[in-house]
């Protein structure tokens, strides 16, 4: 798989993220955000509780997101890395093929070198 494009695919993974998820995460990533804050204290009422659990599982979310992503990516350089090491060992063994045809026709043109410089000397 072309690298550029997983970059790609990761790029458009990144956008398709909608803003409340990337916005959700802040107060998750911040030990000092107001919202879980509030939402740590005795009194928070039901709409408090239910906005943090929702910003902890759209960032569950997020983290899974970003885990598939990095995995998808290391698959692909395996996978390039692969493809990278047969394409040089077919280029191998072509090179090898063609020095050997070659080496065979470098034969074949000195002696017929040899051949011509023989006749000459003989007739002249």
């Amino acid at each position: 798989m072309d690298e550029q494009k997983i970059w790609d695919l990761i790029d458009q993974m990144r956008i398709s993220i909608p803003e409340e998820v990337k916005k959700a995460n802040e107060p998750i990533r911040s030990a000092t955000g107001s919202s879980l804050k509030r939402t740590k204290k005795p009194h928070a009422c039901g709409p408090q509780r239910e906005e943090a659990a929702a910003m902890v599982s759209e960032h569950e979310l997020t983290q899974a997101a970003e885990e598939r992503a990095t995995t998808i990516v290391e698959r692909a350089k395996r996978d390039a890395e692969s493809l990278r090491a047969d394409a040089d060992e077919y280029v191998i063994q072509v090179l090898e093929s063609l020095g050997t045809d070659l080496e065979r026709a470098l034969k074949e043109v000195r002696n017929g070198v040899a051949r011509v410089q023989q006749e000459t000397a003989r007739s002249g």
